[in-house]
């Protein structure tokens, strides 16, 4: 008997693939602050935005899924939109930095429903994310300046399926030598589970790595409704994931 895993709602999309109501993508952050006049430890942070809190309108439905930081302090943001994958950088201040694409904001259509669900700078200031679109896993990187990264996929995007039936990269972990690895859910098609781990890793240009795996991919069970939610890369190379297993245990491998 076929197993499916439930998933979080998805947006509901209109005709043509668009959204029917506006909303925000926004960014609340709270900055755990030393104990001064203006501040006590666990209040917002009065100098971001105008009182510890921020939120970015997108055209459409829009959400804030992960959330990095630059070592300048800018923050970037990534999650969907009605235009699809949706990014933006903000400086520490809480306002949208016009220096990344002109006004702080990108998106990308991969041709159908896709999502942002992870990212991560370069050390160059390079930003990539990844998500879901396209043929599953969906990779992005831009530029320092928002404009899409030469040298990486076709017009700085990637995406590629997993073996079976994949759903795209849940989360991301940058090597110390440029490589991407992505971790989400998959199906093995050599097994009746009904999900399980995935995780792939990618060169530097966007091409699958095929020195991880044999072909790129690894693909782990541990019973059923398998699932990675967190990857991590330890300083010897080696490799931990981390979600759960039959929806209601941890799971790591590494």
């Amino acid at each position: 008997m076929p197993h499916a895993h439930p998933r979080p709602a998805r947006p509901r999309r209109g005709p043509g693939g668009r959204a029917g109501l506006p909303a925000a993508l926004g960014l609340v952050l709270v900055l755990l602050l030393p104990g001064t006049a203006l501040a006590a430890p666990g209040d917002l942070d009065p100098s971001f935005g105008p009182d510890g809190r921020v939120t970015t309108v997108f055209p459409g439905y829009a959400e804030g899924h992960d959330v990095a930081r630059q070592a300048d302090g800018k923050l970037v943001v990534t999650g969907l939109s009605q235009d699809g994958f949706a990014l933006a950088r903000y400086n520490t201040d809480g306002t949208l930095d016009t220096t990344f694409s002109g006004d702080g904001m990108v998106t990308a259509d991969f041709g159908g429903t896709e999502f942002g669900n992870a990212v991560a700078v370069q050390p160059d200031g390079k930003v990539v994310a990844a998500g879901d679109g396209g043929a599953g896993i969906a990779l992005l990187r831009y530029n320092a300046d928002g404009s899409p990264g030469t040298g990486f996929g076709t017009g700085g995007r990637r995406s590629v399926g997993f073996p079976g039936d994949g759903v795209g990269a849940s989360v991301l972990a940058l090597q110390p030598n440029g490589k991407i690895v992505i971790a989400g859910q998959t199906d093995d098609p050599n097994s009746s589970e009904a999900n399980d781990f995935g995780v792939a890793r990618f060169n530097t240009n966007g091409t699958v790595d095929t020195g991880f795996g044999g072909d790129g991919f690894v693909v782990t069970g541990f019973g059923d409704f398998d699932a990675a939610r967190g990857v991590l890369v330890q300083p010897d190379g080696k490799i931990v994931a981390a979600g759960y297993t039959a929806g209601s245990a941890f799971a790591l491998a590494r």
